[in-house]
């Protein structure tokens, strides 16, 4: 029987789905342009992006059964997930980390060939901010809450963030450096992950200390998931990760695992998700998130 934990996530996923289809129902999006995009976009991803906007609003007073597909924490969710989407896409393409697989099948320029996957990416891209912009439009009320979840997405996303660590990550090659691994994935992998946490609180009213705590929270869990995913790569099976394995120590990739080998990497992870824990467990209804971190730790995908 599953817990209640489980329910909750594959809640989230499910309004994550249904949102993201809205979405797309909204455009009138050319047939093959559509099918590649959407070809990523619905690969059976873990949608843990939106699920901790989701979260983090619904931990703070709201009620995701009140909603609909195109309210605005549900379209910042989206937003997030399909930017994230974007980033995979281009991730995998030959000139960056040049990955066949993705979530168990081949990856979008396999399918579609390189110059239809950098274009899928390029649309999922705007496409988010499409949707955004709208939010502001349709919901004058909380305008400015949304402009300030909107342009957290942007910069978390963009050149001085998550664009940026791929610019790092991608010049790091047999580097040893623990400050620029931590530059890189914080930046990489955290920057998303710090926008997802924080959309969830712009929407609320609350205190600044309350702010940066969820702040804290957020780098914590990045560290989290870029340490676990590093070790996954060295240790995990691909039959569970749907992707290459073994790939960050062939090209001589930084890691978590590199730098410190694989018993202080996952050391790091238990005291990285101790301090996540900390973080939150003054907030009231934060046993979700207090899972999602052990989850995390212990994932196996």
């Amino acid at each position: 029987m599953r817990d209640r934990f489980s329910i909750q996530l594959e809640y989230y996923k499910n309004l994550a789905e249904e949102t993201l289809d809205s979405v797309f129902s909204a455009f009138n999006i050319p047939n093959e342009l559509n099918n590649a995009m959407r070809y990523s976009v619905f690969a059976g991803g873990k949608r843990l992006r939106p699920s901790l906007c989701y979260a983090v609003w619904e931990m703070l007073g709201g009620d995701l059964s009140k909603t609909s597909p195109n309210c605005p924490i549900r379209i910042l969710g989206a937003s997030i997930e399909l930017i994230h989407t974007y980033s995979l896409i281009h991730d995998d393409l030959p000139c960056m980390d040049d990955d066949d697989f993705r979530r168990g099948k081949p990856s979008n320029h396999k399918m579609f060939g390189e110059a239809m996957a950098i274009l899928a990416g390029d649309a999922l891209l705007n496409l988010a901010y499409e949707n955004l912009f709208s939010l502001c439009k349709n919901n004058p009320f909380e305008s400015q809450n949304i402009i300030k979840a909107a342009e957290l997405i942007a910069n978390c996303a963009g050149a001085t963030g998550m664009v940026a660590g791929q610019t790092l990550d991608m010049n790091s090659n047999n580097s040893n450096d623990k400050k620029q691994l931590k530059e890189i994935h914080s930046l990489k992998t955290g920057m998303l992950i710090r926008a997802s946490v924080l959309c969830g609180a712009f929407l609320h009213d609350i205190s600044q200390e309350c702010f940066e705590r969820l702040d804290e929270f957020a780098k914590d869990f990045g560290i989290l998931f870029q340490i676990t995913d590093d070790l996954l790569d060295e240790c995990g099976e691909e039959a569970n990760l749907g992707k290459t394995t073994g790939k960050d120590k062939a090209s001589g990739k930084l890691t978590y695992v590199s730098v410190f080998g694989v018993e202080v990497a996952k050391s790091k992870a238990n005291n990285t998700a101790h301090s996540a824990k900390e973080r939150i467990a003054g907030f009231e209804n934060s046993e979700f998130l207090a899972r999602l971190v052990d989850e995390t730790l212990t994932r196996i995908k």
